[in-house]
């Protein structure tokens, strides 16, 4: 009886060893999945930041400091601190927005009755935006899990959808047209 109870207390010790050796990757992937997570939380509550800029002032933010500022200025509502959070640490040369010239109102040019061709120097500057340009794109490089910028595990935020830097490439396996 004793060595049966011995056997089987050591075999139940090595199942265990065995349970939490096969679930190791397991944890690993899972909390590689959770850095990711809180990654991109960040750049969605940066993305918020853009929305609410947008909404307040009809363009996106032309530097990142400029959105820092309407936050300071409370012309932007941050109940929870989250954008100011997130954007404390953003580094400002990864962010490029950009406009979309053709979105653009078009302006009417004048038309002179009674003539067919006008004066050049009477013509308006109808290449010249209104209003100056709307910022209605950008891009933004997020740091990933590690907190670096710049490395392969980092996010880039297009237009509020973020998507990683560098996909991991998928184990290939060899074609037969292939072979060495």
């Amino acid at each position: 009886m004793a060595h049966g109870g011995l056997a089987s207390s050591a075999l139940v010790a090595v199942l265990m060893l065995t349970f939490i050796g096969i679930t190791i990757p397991a944890r690993l992937h899972q909390r590689s999945e959770a850095d990711y997570a809180a990654a991109y939380a960040h750049g969605y509550a940066i993305n918020l930041g853009f929305l609410e800029y947008r909404e307040r002032f009809g363009t996106l933010p032309a530097t990142p400091d400029d959105l820092k500022e309407a936050l300071a200025s409370k012309a932007i509502q941050d109940p929870d601190g989250a954008i100011a959070e997130a954007l404390k640490d953003m580094d400002g040369s990864s962010y490029s927005p950009s406009g979309d010239l053709a979105a653009l109102p078009k302006k009417k040019t004048r038309t002179l009755r009674g003539t067919a061709l006008r004066n050049a120097s009477l013509r308006s500057t109808d290449d010249e935006p209104a209003g100056g340009i709307a910022f209605t794109r950008y891009e933004l490089r997020l740091p990933g899990p590690d907190k670096k910028l710049g490395t392969d595990d980092d996010l880039i935020m297009r237009d509020g959808l973020i998507i990683k830097a560098v996909e991991p490439e998928e184990e290939q396996t060899p074609d037969a047209t292939n072979k060495p």
